[in-house]
């Protein structure tokens, strides 16, 4: 039997596939816009770990809490299975304790939340370095236990939940 949090990474996946269409779209409108300026780099402090048994010593996930609201406990995260490359395993071992810096170009439109990402870097790796499906975002959500058969649901907003949002 699979684990909540594998069904919920199933569930969330053709999100994620939604979102990058949605970026490249942005991009596209952006090429025509000029809006190049209309990009505002963020940082996400991220921590790390390393290793999975299904994908190798060389696996690493990032992950930190959603920053757009208290109300929702989320968690945003990247895992970077395609690229299994020791020497990028190494690299964010290196950081120890500390978080690891991962930057992304943030579409913000009117309401103040993001609506477009694209990632920069991780650290010191620019993005061109991973393949596509390791650049992408994930949100998972944790629910909390209650009596049985009690609904539980919630709204979220993928990229938004993931980024602050600007102030008016």
């Amino acid at each position: 039997m699979r684990s909540f949090w594998t069904r919920m990474s199933v569930a969330i996946l053709p999100l994620l596939a939604i979102v990058s269409v949605q970026s490249q779209e942005i991009q596209k409108e952006q090429k025509k816009e000029g809006a190049a300026a209309d990009l505002t780099p963020v940082t996400l402090s991220m921590k790390w770990t390393r290793g999975s048994p299904q994908y190798g010593s060389n696996f690493i996930r990032l992950s930190t809490p959603c920053q757009a609201s208290a109300k929702v406990s989320c968690e945003c995260s990247m895992e970077f299975k395609a690229i299994n490359s020791q020497e990028f395993a190494d690299y964010i071992s290196s950081f120890g304790d500390n978080r690891v810096p991962a930057v992304y170009q943030v579409l913000y439109r009117p309401g103040v939340t993001a609506q477009g990402v694209r990632l920069e870097s991780v650290g010191s790796w620019r993005a061109y370095r991973f393949q596509v499906n390791d650049r992408l975002l994930q949100i998972r959500f944790n629910f909390k236990s209650g009596k049985p058969g009690r609904k539980q649901g919630g709204n979220f907003h993928l990229p938004a939940d993931c980024f602050p949002p600007i102030a008016n």
